[in-house]
């Protein structure tokens, strides 16, 4: 079980996706009401100083809160300014950070200055060990992958597959695979994104540009169907991997039985290199 912890309005829709998935506990927080029982809602603030100063108590709403907790935030909003008074509470745990980047050209200058401030310090955070990892997610990738979009969907699309996503990379990096080559991965390397890759050697759809990456973790999943009747499937894994491969990374993988139509592939890609924000 892993406790999910929303902050802001889209954040916030991110969490509830999760929440009809039975691996999760879930926490919003937001200056909104919410459909969600387990919602804090919090007094609209002008900057991220005050929202720090005015962080909720969460141990009442997470009354069993799991070892695991994973907190979605979007660095530009002045809500975001809770994340390290948030952290405080929970420091013996496992924390997780998603960092969701909106356009900047949607951004005001000071949502700009904001964004680029927590996107470094978060980083560093997660570099010092305070947090288990950061993973990077741009909302711009996200609105490539999915090509063109209505805009009463927007929100609604773009959680929808960072949500999917994230669970399904939980759900295999807790899962036994049927074959692997997986090692311990470099605790250095804190700093991550993930994608959606392709079994037949098409480019990997990554929800942020990582420059530097040292690791790549590639979960094949994989139906009964093609396991069972494709003798060439490993072939195929292995060319993907040894494209893959330079000097500078090591590409691990696993391969899981589903019982999917479609065959999958989810990736995460680490490095232990701060990223530079973008766009501003």
């Amino acid at each position: 079980m892993i406790s999910v912890i929303g902050i802001g309005d889209f954040c916030c829709l991110i969490a509830d996706r999760l929440s009809k998935y039975p691996q999760y506990n879930i926490l919003t927080i937001s200056t909104n009401d919410s459909e969600n029982t387990n919602h804090i809602k919090l007094k609209n603030y002008e900057t991220a100083e005050q929202y720090e100063q005015n962080c909720p108590d969460i141990k009442k709403n997470i009354k069993s809160l799991k070892n695991d907790v994973s907190i979605f935030l979007d660095g530009s909003e002045p809500i975001a300014g809770i994340i390290l008074a948030l952290g405080e509470q929970i420091n013996n745990k496992n924390i997780n950070v998603y960092y969701i980047r909106s356009d900047t050209v949607l951004m005001s200058q000071l949502e700009k200055k904001q964004d680029k401030i927590c996107f470094s310090v978060l980083q560093e955070y997660a570099r010092s060990g305070l947090f288990n990892k950061i993973c990077l997610i741009d909302k711009l990738k996200i609105e490539a992958i999915l090509g063109e979009v209505p805009l009463v969907r927007y929100d609604d699309e773009i959680s929808n597959l960072i949500s999917s996503t994230v669970h399904m990379c939980n759900v295999y990096e807790n899962s036994k695979p049927i074959l692997d080559n997986m090692t311990q991965t470099d605790l250095l390397n804190r700093i991550c994104t993930i994608g959606i890759g392709d079994l037949f050697g098409g480019q990997t759809k990554w929800f942020y540009d990582l420059a530097n990456a040292g690791e790549l973790m590639n979960y094949y999943a994989i139906n009964k169907t093609t396991l069972e009747g494709d003798p060439k499937l490993l072939q195929k894994i292995k060319k993907q991997i040894k494209n893959e491969q330079n000097d500078l990374k090591r590409v691990m993988f696993g391969v899981y039985e589903t019982n999917y139509a479609e065959n999958f592939v989810y990736c995460v890609a680490r490095t232990k290199i701060v990223q530079q924000p973008t766009g501003t």
